[in-house]
């Protein structure tokens, strides 16, 4: 996890300044993804991870709906195990093992195949599993969470972003978040914030950054800014960026 604003992903080009910045980036990511799944041609899968904290539920909920219809959004933390069962083994929601990682693994493979899932619905006050949702496969399929850019997936994964913060980022989320949404007390929010984030995530995955294809920070005031994007990814930018202006 880079812990440093300027440090940059093996083979990437930092993307702050001109022509970057000249358009709406949301705008852009999405006309590049659609070019993207029309070029392949069947549907494309979206990986958008990092630490937890960063904004990463926030950016994918605005890139779905840039998309419209084009797109499904799969939030990985409702594939979580109960609460009660990671407390057992003193695990948190970074750990793989906190997560149905096979069934999510599973899932990917048939919203690739276009074909519709039923994921579980976590309630994240109770800590429990509470149903299930449909999903509809389309043709950009968007999956948000700190676990999505694991090494299981990435085979599946066509794009990966990464959204990064500075740990008190991360630590101002957990204690406004969890405290106020996920009724968490200060000490347990603050407990997850020292296991998920400083253990498990640097430990399982952290080193998704080293092959991501984007890389985004998240300042204190939640703002995400592009830092960069790798070299491979470069000429598709390009293409669809000078092709709006």
């Amino acid at each position: 996890m880079s812990s440093e604003k300027n440090d940059l992903p093996p083979l990437h080009q930092f993307c702050n300044g001109e022509p970057w910045t000249k358009f709406e980036w949301i705008g852009l990511l999405a006309r590049t993804l659609t070019f993207l799944q029309k070029e392949k041609g069947s549907p494309i899968l979206v990986a958008i991870g990092g630490p937890g904290g960063t904004g990463k539920s926030t950016f994918s909920q605005n890139l779905h709906l840039e998309l419209g219809t084009a797109s499904s959004l799969l939030h990985l933390d409702h594939y979580k195990t109960p609460r009660s069962q990671r407390a057992e083994r003193g695990i948190f929601g970074a750990h793989p093992e906190a997560n149905q990682m096979e069934l999510i693994k599973q899932h990917l493979q048939v919203l690739l195949e276009g074909k519709n899932i039923s994921r579980p619905i976590y309630d994240a006050v109770s800590g429990e599993i509470d149903g299930e949702e449909p999903v509809i496969s389309r043709p950009i399929i968007l999956v948000d969470g700190e676990i999505s850019t694991y090494e299981l997936f990435r085979e599946k994964i066509t794009l990966s972003i990464f959204i990064d913060a500075h740990w008190r980022t991360q630590l101002q989320t957990r204690l406004t978040r969890d405290i106020n949404i996920r009724q968490y007390s200060p000490e347990k929010a603050i407990e997850t914030f020292l296991q998920s984030n400083l253990r498990e995530f640097k430990t399982y995955g952290a080193q998704s950054i080293e092959w991501c294809d984007i890389l985004l920070w998240c300042d204190i005031n939640y703002q995400l800014n592009l830092r960069s994007i790798h070299t491979k990814w470069i000429p598709t930018f390009e293409k669809v960026l000078f092709e709006s202006d």
